[in-house]
């Protein structure tokens, strides 16, 4: 029982997707073998096989079938979560970005590139610039200051993108 249990969980995993299609299709292959004149089967050296193992070639037929729509049903499920993800993901940046208070904190940031810039790390502009990645902490521990503790923080790629064309868009006008 317990190694079924152990090919049930190998075939269940969507990195051996590849594995799964391959025995879908060479089981598959084997089953329509059935279905050839005797000859070319005799001529492929085939028969006996077939006709000992058709129900097991069957069984694998139908097994990796299901286990193959449940793949296919589980990436495209995941998909549409990594998309309504990602928009929101994208909404939160652009608010973000909108917002006056994470614009000045992501300008002073942008200033002082590429050095860190410390930064209240209990200010919630801050958090959230750095929840959406934003920024990023430069190193894990800093001065600690019990009211206004610190960190120094750095500006992420994206972020320097977007500010460098807001800062043109500003430009042109």
């Amino acid at each position: 029982m317990n190694v079924i249990a152990k090919i049930l969980d190998f075939l269940s995993k969507p990195i051996n997707f590849p594995i799964l299609i391959a025995f879908f299709l060479t089981s598959l292959i084997l089953t329509l073998m059935n279905f050839l004149p005797k000859g070319i089967l005799d001529r492929l050296h085939i028969t006996w096989f077939l006709i000992n193992y058709s129900f097991v070639i069957f069984i694998v037929l139908i097994a990796s079938f299901f286990f193959l729509i449940v793949q296919i049903g589980a990436i495209v499920i995941k998909k549409k979560k990594d998309k309504k993800f990602g928009e929101y993901l994208r909404k939160n940046k652009d608010k973000l970005f909108e917002d006056e208070e994470a614009l000045k904190i992501l300008k002073v940031l942008y200033d002082r590139h590429p050095q860190a810039c410390e930064l209240p790390c209990l200010n919630q502009k801050v958090k959230l610039l750095q929840q959406f990645g934003l920024i990023t902490p430069a190193i894990n521990n800093w001065r600690s200051n019990q009211f206004n503790p610190t960190l120094p923080y750095i500006l992420q790629p994206e972020a320097e993108e977007r500010i460098k064309e807001e800062l043109k868009k500003g430009a042109e006008l």
